[in-house]
């Protein structure tokens, strides 16, 4: 329940739809078992992937299948067993997200969090690793110069970040710097368009009931790409401030065919 992640939002629609809240390993073996090989695996998503107690095994799972596996984390709910148990996986990147001294993370600054952090940097070898906060300043019990902040943003519109205005919405024609393949799953088995999207407002379909190309070639992923180039559609893309790029000239192109398969 970070202040900058808008939890409440994603409850109140995900409730509308479905009650489980949290996704059993077979659920998420039975979708990772549907997955194309070069499908690159974040553990991150709407939520810190940790409060599931099978985080760990279901990393080692992922990483057993043969995909690029990466970690977006606060650390809340590791423990030092899951790092033990992670430790031989090849991470592409393992991010981890530090308290600010804003206190906007709700996180307790203490021992047992210290030497879990130290623990995460002493025993994993990703390729890459980042160390990034929000707020003004790093959380003053936290010393680490390899630090970076990062700038708020108001997740296409659905938080309020004090001083900032909401996003304009986009007018010319747009494309999706990810591809539009940074998709969540929920632990329904539910597949989102971007983990911008906390109202649900684009469910692609279901992993679970469905095969994985289906998700892509369905009424919902074409109503996205067409409304790429037509201004009235209503789309969560036309009010994100960091992927959505405008053009100011008519384009013919498949938007993600060049970019990486990802599954948060």
């Amino acid at each position: 329940m970070c202040e900058y992640c808008p939890q409440k939002l994603l409850l109140e629609a995900y409730s509308r739809k479905s009650k489980v809240y949290q996704m059993s390993f077979s659920t998420f073996k039975a979708c990772v078992d549907k997955l194309p090989e070069d499908v690159h695996i974040i553990f991150c998503g709407m939520s810190e992937p940790w409060l599931n107690p099978d985080c760990a095994k279901m990393i080692l799972y992922s990483h057993k299948k043969g995909h690029q596996i990466s970690v977006d984390t606060t650390l809340v709910g590791i423990k030092q067993s899951d790092i033990d148990v992670i430790a031989p996986v090849r991470f592409e990147y393992f991010t981890i997200h530090l308290p600010s001294a804003e206190g906007y993370e709700k996180i307790a600054v203490d021992k047992n969090y210290l030497d879990l952090l130290e623990s995460v940097k002493n025993k994993l070898k990703p390729a890459m690793f980042y160390f990034h906060f929000y707020g003004k300043k790093l959380h003053p019990k936290i010393s680490m110069p390899e630090a970076k902040h990062i700038a708020l943003y108001s997740r296409s519109g659905n938080i309020k970040i004090k001083g900032k205005a909401l996003p304009k919405r986009k007018e010319d024609n747009i494309y999706c710097a990810r591809g539009l393949h940074w998709n969540i799953i929920l632990p329904n088995g539910d597949i989102l368009l971007c983990s911008a999207d906390y109202r649900m407002k684009h469910i692609l379909g279901n992993l679970l009931t469905s095969d994985y190309d289906s998700l892509f070639s369905g009424e919902c992923f074409d109503a996205v790409k067409k409304g790429f180039k037509d201004k009235s559609a209503d789309i969560l893309c036309r009010y994100c401030e960091r992927y959505a790029i405008e053009l100011r000239r008519d384009w013919d192109s498949n938007p993600g065919s060049q970019f990486p398969r990802t599954t948060h």
